[in-house]
Order: structure tokens, then C-alpha cells, then sequence
């Protein structure tokens, strides 16, 4: 209880003002770094999870264009104008089919065992489709189409793969998602109880030094300055030894009883001289009486 008895008025205000701003600057604090931290791994998550999901998708859109490609290729006639759009955009759907499993691998190298291996059963229906297109363009179409017949089922056997492997890739990123959200409202439950419980023990701390250190001794000293000015002047001081401003309010009424003690000395020893004059002054009319008495 020293602090509450010697500390100023000042600084036990200051003691409770100061920690309660500190928890909620510290609050914030906590809360602005776990919204940073949850951001950052929302935004890795849509920059490289979801990405890279989205690449291995469109990597299905780019296999299904070879077949269909090469298709037109051995049906139209070089000499015809479509047929160098159509290589282009054949060659086009060969590099873009590498180029987006690749940036699936650089995004999530976690998945390169599994996406290497359908680079490499793509690059196996690429090579086959790419001999099928010579044998067309030797003149053995048959030949050609035949090659592309079984490159069909390749086809459809490496998409279900992939089909298979992205509907458990969105499942993780599903799961992923919900997760992230989940630890964002516990974190906003955590924090919000964080702060309530801090700011209600700084409240009652605050009320704890406010009523004991500062308005309890106020009200007892003003409850004994109404006694002394009503007359009581044998009832103790409470908070003389105190080293605040209330003990030296104390020690200016202390000096108030003193002076009112004084003040009821001289006047009981003036009221004791009176008394002693008038007994003087009776014994001396009695003695000129039997004076007077003797003459």
C-alpha cells in the first residue's frame, strides 16, 4: 500500500491511464500483425495454390487442342491458307501445355513428382502425334490416322488422371480456404477477448487505486474536517503519515485540530483566572468585613 500512500495524485492517475493505453496500443498491435500474417497467406494461397491449379486446368484445355489440331491438319491441304493457322495453333497447344504444367511445378514443388509425371505421358502423346504428322505429310494418310486413333485413349486416360488429381487439389484448397477463415475468426474472438478481459482488469485496477488511493482518504479527510469545524478535536487525523497531497491536506487540518486545542487551552485558562479574580475579590470583601467588624 506504500504506492497508494506516497505516490501523487498525478502518477497514481497516470498509473492507471498509461497501462490502459499501452494493452490497447498493444492490442492493436497483435491484431494489425495477425491480419498481416493471415493476409500473407491468403495471398500466397491465390497466388500460387489456386495459380497453379488453374495452370494444370488449362493444361487439359491445351491437350485436347492437339488432337483436334492435328485432325485439321491431315484434312486440309498445305497449299490451302488455313492449313499455316492451323500448325500454328497446334505448335502453340504443344508449348503452352509444357509452359502451364511447368509453372504448376515452379508454383507448388511440392506436386512435381505427381505433375512430372503427366508432363511425361503428355510428351509421349505429343511425339506420337507429331510421327503421325510426318507420316501425313509423306503422303500415307491412312498411316497418319491410324497413329492419331491411338492417340485417343492416351488422351482420355491422361485427362481422367488429371481430373482426378485436380478435384483433390480443389478439395485441398477448399480445405485450405476454410481453414484460413476459420484461424481469421478465431483470431478476431481471441483478440476481442483478449482486450475485453485487459481493459476490465485496467478498469478495476484503475478503480482500485482510484477509491483507495485518491477519493477514500479524500472523503475521510473531509469527513473529519466537518467533525473538527463541528467541534470534535480528540478524534485522530487519518493520513498524517501519508507523503501524497492528501497527507498534506491531512497535515494542514492536524495543524486546524492543534490550533483549536490551543485555542480551548487559552480560553479554559483565561475562564480559570476569571474565576480565581472573583475569588480574590469575594475574600478581600470578606476580610474588610470582619475588619470593619473589629472596629
Amino acid at each position: 500500500m506504500s504506492f497508494l500512500q506516497n505516490a501523487s495524485i498525478k502518477t497514481k492517475i497516470l498509473s492507471s491511464l498509461i497501462p490502459l493505453c499501452l494493452v490497447g496500443m498493444g492490442a492493436a498491435g497483435v491484431m494489425a500483425v495477425s491480419y498481416n500474417n493471415t493476409d500473407a497467406q491468403y495471398s500466397n494461397y491465390i497466388n500460387t495454390d489456386a495459380l497453379a491449379a488453374t495452370y494444370v486446368a488449362r493444361a487439359t484445355t491445351s491437350m485436347i487442342t492437339l488432337p483436334y489440331t492435328a485432325y485439321q491438319l491431315t484434312i486440309y491441304d498445305e497449299s490451302e491458307a488455313a492449313h499455316e493457322k492451323i500448325r500454328d495453333d497446334y505448335e502453340k497447344a504443344k508449348a503452352d501445355l509444357v509452359s502451364r504444367l511447368a509453372k504448376a511445378v515452379e508454383l507448388m514443388p511440392e506436386n512435381q513428382v505427381k505433375v512430372d509425371e503427366f508432363r511425361s505421358k503428355a510428351q509421349n502423346i505429343i511425339e506420337l502425334i507429331d510421327k503421325a504428322l510426318v507420316v501425313d505429310r509423306g503422303g500415307e494418310a491412312a498411316g497418319a490416322q491410324k497413329l492419331l486413333k491411338q492417340v485417343d485413349p492416351m488422351i482420355e486416360v491422361w485427362r481422367d488422371e488429371l481430373r482426378q488429381y485436380n478435384t483433390a487439389q480443389q478439395k485441398a484448397l477448399q480445405d485450405s480456404s476454410r481453414a484460413l477463415s476459420d484461424n481469421t475468426k478465431l483470431i478476431i474472438a481471441k483478440s476481442i477477448a483478449g482486450i475485453f478481459l485487459t481493459f476490465l482488469i485496467g478498469i478495476a485496477a484503475a478503480i482500485l487505486v482510484a477509491t483507495r488511493g485518491i477519493t477514500g482518504p479524500i472523503a475521510r479527510l473531509h469527513a473529519r474536517m466537518t467533525a473538527l469545524a463541528g467541534g470534535d478535536t480528540t478524534s485522530a487525523i487519518d493520513g498524517v503519515e501519508r507523503k501524497d497531497e492528501i497527507g498534506d491536506m491531512a497535515k494542514a487540518v492536524l495543524v486546524f485540530q492543534e490550533n483549536a486545542l490551543e485555542r480551548l487551552r487559552l480560553e479554559q485558562e483565561t475562564e480559570a483566572n476569571r474565576s480565581m479574580s472573583e475569588k480574590e475579590r469575594i475574600e478581600r470583601e470578606k476580610q474588610k468585613a470582619r475588619e470593619a467588624a473589629d472596629v
